[in-house]
């Protein structure tokens, strides 16, 4: 039987640990959290996910929110299960969520790949409402133990004040904020001191002394994540899974530790540490690759958009979009540190990623009845106008040259 790592939407879990000193911790202030104005009352899925392991919790927000999602990337397994001969290995298992006005939508997927959650597939999809508990007795086919899954309404206590500490000079945290509902969580305002935009910022989170868990929260499609002199107000998970007799509850926890580590800016300095930094390089180098590769195959598709084959087709090449690594990447220099590896380290990973979210979309469009307002070939225009966006924003992040 295996532990477990769970990774949520948006956030990058990494087990570093960071000690640093903040000045001044701002003021915390307990507001209530206020919900989509299709859910009138606090709804989480509550996943066990081994029976003998305390249960995560996945929020649900209203219809107009994107569905939320959690994976495990590590889970129990059948005893004496094989793998079948051929089949692609099961890196993790995805839960994904949306509320639809009146039930929760689940769906459970699995992420395969050699060694990138390179294929996705789907073991359920069902409705739920209150209180109504559901063993994904499918999982059993794939040589995994069944997860029980069950929306419920929490009701937790706000997270107390966190101790904060900032590895940065550059970088303020302005507010501080504890919510309760759904899930404990505190709404964290930041401030960008410097003169230069901030690209990513990564922080590390202490949650009743276990961890650190890390997220890395970046511009959306390579544009600023704060201008100069900008703020920015992010959502932090607080909640830690609480005992309650036999059985569990999401809680707050007794303490919590907030740490500010590294600040990447749109010139390639830094501040704080330097792995995150030269992190931020690969994911700028992979995305950029994988942009023109992809921008290649819907400039193809867009010559016969209204083939109702073109769909299809397109989703088998962006399956099949893989990186081909060449004798240049090895001599790549990075620009953020001569420490850094090589700018194209994770360049396999970032085309893995991001293929699965690219098909994602393509799925949405293709296979939701009664059929979306646009057309696959609108789709098709419109993502190639956003993805020339997103390649122009990312090149003004200095390009890595061969030493």
């Amino acid at each position: 039987m295996r532990t477990t790592v769970i990774q949520a939407v948006g956030a990058l879990l990494i087990l570093v640990a960071v000690v640093s000193a903040q000045e001044q911790p701002p003021e915390l202030k307990k507001t209530p959290s206020v919900s989509g104005p299709a859910n009138t009352q606090p709804l989480a899925l509550e996943i066990q996910y081994i029976p003998t392991l305390p249960p995560a919790y996945l929020k649900i927000e209203g219809a107009e929110v994107k569905p939320q999602w959690i994976w495990f990337s590590r889970f129990s397994t059948m005893p004496g299960w094989q793998l079948p001969q051929g089949a692609q290995r099961i890196n993790a298992v995805r839960v994904t969520s949306k509320w639809n006005s009146e039930t929760a939508e689940v769906r459970v997927t699995l992420l395969r790949g050699l060694k990138f959650y390179d294929e996705e597939e789907e073991v359920s999809s069902y409705k739920t409402g209150l209180n109504d508990p559901r063993v994904i007795t499918e999982l059993a086919s794939y040589g995994i133990e069944p997860f029980k899954i069950t929306l419920i309404s929490p009701k937790p206590a706000a997270p107390p004040p966190p101790g904060l500490e900032n590895r940065t000079s550059s970088i303020e945290i302005v507010k501080v904020e504890g919510e309760s509902l759904p899930l404990p969580a505190y709404r964290v305002t930041f401030r960008n001191l410097s003169s230069k935009n901030l690209v990513a910022l990564r922080l590390h989170d202490y949650r009743g002394g276990l961890g650190p868990g890390s997220v890395m929260f970046q511009g959306e499609d390579g544009r600023p994540l704060i201008e100069s002199n900008g703020t920015l107000t992010k959502l932090i998970s607080a909640n830690l899974t609480e005992k309650i007799g036999d059985s569990y509850a999401p809680g707050a926890g007794a303490f919590h530790t907030l740490i500010v580590n590294t600040a990447v800016f749109n010139d390639g300095t830094f501040e704080g540490d330097l792995e995150s930094a030269c992190m931020y390089e690969q994911f700028v180098f992979g995305r950029k690759a994988w942009l023109k590769s992809v921008l290649k195959l819907i400039e193809e598709q867009l010559t016969n958009s209204n083939d109702p084959e073109a769909p299809a087709q397109l989703k088998q090449k962006i399956s099949a979009l893989r990186y081909v690594r060449t004798d240049v990447d090895r001599l790549l220099g990075s620009v953020v540190s001569p420490q850094c590896t090589s700018p194209a380290g994770y360049v396999e990973g970032v085309f893995s990623g991001e293929n699965r979210k690219l098909i994602n979309d393509l799925e949405i469009i293709t296979t939701t009845r009664p059929k979306p307002l646009v057309t696959f070939g609108a789709w098709l225009e419109s993502t190639r106008q956003r993805f020339r966006q997103w390649l122009g924003n990312l090149n003004e992040f200095p390009t890595p040259r061969p030493q």
